[in-house]
């Protein structure tokens, strides 16, 4: 004999709400877990070795001098001296974008203002706000307050 399961009404919503308190437990898991990835890869493109850093120092070693901007690690210089001794610094103009698709900015040389004489570079972070807690940059914050 063939036994025949009802499904009511009540199974369906308890059912239901199990499987949103799952997806709301899961996603919030997994936005935990990748959040110090995306930070992680910010760090990485303007970090003491990131992929900018490494190419705003070869420029220096070929050239002589700091990048205007980050656009001279793309284009060669017009003086002829200078266009024997450059190459490309960086492969992809992507690289300039963080994470969270903002410019990263450069300062460099007398224009530095944490790194003064060398270069800074930062990225405004997730919040898209320069200055705030949230900032990757290449100099070191000092916390505010008493010691």
């Amino acid at each position: 004999m063939k036994r025949r399961f009802k499904i009511t009404v009540k199974a369906c919503l308890a059912c239901g709400v199990f499987v949103c308190l799952f997806l709301v437990a899961l996603s919030f898991a997994l936005g935990q877990y990748c959040k110090p990835l995306i930070v992680n890869r910010g760090r990485a493109a303007v970090g003491e070795n990131g992929t900018i850093t490494q190419g705003i120092r070869m420029y220096e070693y070929d050239l002589g001098k700091l990048p205007e901007s980050l656009d001279e690690l793309f284009t060669p210089p017009t003086d002829p001296e200078l266009q024997k001794k450059w190459t490309h610094y960086l492969d992809d103009r992507s690289v300039l974008k963080d994470p969270w698709g903002h410019d990263v900015r450069y300062l460099g040389g007398a224009k530095a203002i944490h790194n003064r004489g060398r270069f800074d570079l930062w990225s405004v972070g997730p919040d898209g706000v320069d200055g705030t807690a949230d900032d990757i940059s290449n100099w070191k914050i000092e916390p505010v307050g008493p010691s």
